[in-house]
């Protein structure tokens, strides 16, 4: 027994092998210990594999720890999370800095020390950023991304006159020394924006990291809320405007477009309520479409006879659809042979419509 104790002290066992061990000395097998836990056989097997002759000492070896409470009274994370947060807090009320050294500092004995070819950067960031210049010059320029930008312009550690050092929502008065003039960190602050990501929605732009209206849009935008009110199609609308009809659509279910001024919420909240049914506007769009090349082959027969390709010829219309519309018109146009061998037809208008004034 002795000689089995001393080779369980070979072996690290996690929380878990104990487990298998002690299903195991209560004689469940592989597969039944591993439908209890959750796991695969094979895991199980190897788990247990380099001291499968000791599972009966083990099992005693947990048993009296058990029963002395000794096992397992280590924390849980969530304390030890709760741990670290309030260890971390106290360091901040300290003055000292939690975490990774921000660009531009090196850390020394808890204390944030400047590295001088990094803070000549920081401060060209700060100056360039100042002076109006954009983010995507100045990542070209310091090589650093505009998520790292963001962080930096941002940052209160680097203030000269009363650094800041930060946990959190908590802040307190730093121990080390910034290197930026704190106003023109203040200044920075002020007008400082995110970078803009992405391509803006139709009618705006992004200006200094935010969306604003697009002048030249602005006009188009009101057009295409009064169409809608108006009972205008999205389609139609599209076809007027010159742009694509899901672009209108997307324009009217934009709340930015009140929220920046460029119709009233009432006109916004209005347009929202109308409700144009798809296969309604489909077959609105299909009975337009077939009396408009009504009337194009009527206005052309009025010239004079044609065939069916001089009228598709002259009206741009496929030669299928004039046919169809010729042999549908019954009684408003009239055919008759033409040409040598009689294989011609040529069409006219109806006598009583050819002496209609």
């Amino acid at each position: 027994m002795a000689s089995e104790a001393n080779s369980i002290e070979e072996f690290r066992f996690t929380r878990q092998q104990v487990e298998y061990a002690k299903l195991r000395a209560a004689g469940l097998s592989y597969t039944d210990i591993g439908k209890r836990m959750g796991k695969h056989r094979e895991d199980v097997s190897k788990s247990l594999g380099k001291f499968a002759k000791i599972y009966p000492e083990i099992y005693r070896i947990v048993q009296e720890l058990e029963r002395s409470k000794f096992l397992y009274k280590q924390r849980d994370f969530k304390e030890i999370s709760r741990a670290f947060q309030q260890h971390s807090l106290e360091k901040v009320k300290q003055g000292y800095h939690v975490g990774r050294a921000p660009f531009g500092f090196k850390k020394e004995n808890g204390l944030l020390i400047p590295i001088p070819k990094e803070a000549e950067v920081v401060t060209k960031v700060f100056v360039d950023r100042d002076n109006g210049k954009s983010f995507e010059k100045i990542s070209q320029q310091t090589g650093l991304s505009k998520t790292t930008l963001v962080h930096i312009l941002r940052d209160p550690a680097y203030k000269k006159q009363q650094p800041l050092v930060r946990w959190g929502s908590v802040k307190a008065l730093a121990k080390h020394k910034g290197f930026i003039d704190d106003e023109l960190w203040e200044r920075v602050q002020t007008s400082h924006q995110p970078p803009s990501r992405g391509l803006p929605p139709f009618g705006f732009k992004w200006v200094s990291g935010k969306l604003k209206p697009d002048p030249e849009k602005i006009g188009t935008i009101q057009r295409i809320f009064k169409l809608w009110l108006d009972g205008v199609y999205q389609e139609e609308i599209g076809r007027e405007l010159q742009i694509d009809g899901g672009l209108v659509r997307r324009t009217i279910k934009r709340p930015l477009c009140w929220k920046t001024g460029i119709v009233s919420r009432d006109v916004w909240e209005s347009a929202q309520k109308i409700k144009h049914s798809a296969v309604g506007t489909v077959r609105k769009l299909k009975a337009e479409r077939r009396k408009a090349n009504r009337k194009l082959i009527l206005e052309r027969l009025t010239q004079g006879d044609a065939t069916a390709g001089e009228i598709a010829q002259s009206t741009h219309l496929p030669i299928s659809t004039v046919r169809f519309w010729l042999y549908d018109l019954k009684g408003l146009v009239e055919s008759r042979r033409s040409g040598g061998d009689g294989r011609v037809l040529v069409w006219s208008l109806a006598q009583e419509l050819k002496h209609k004034p």
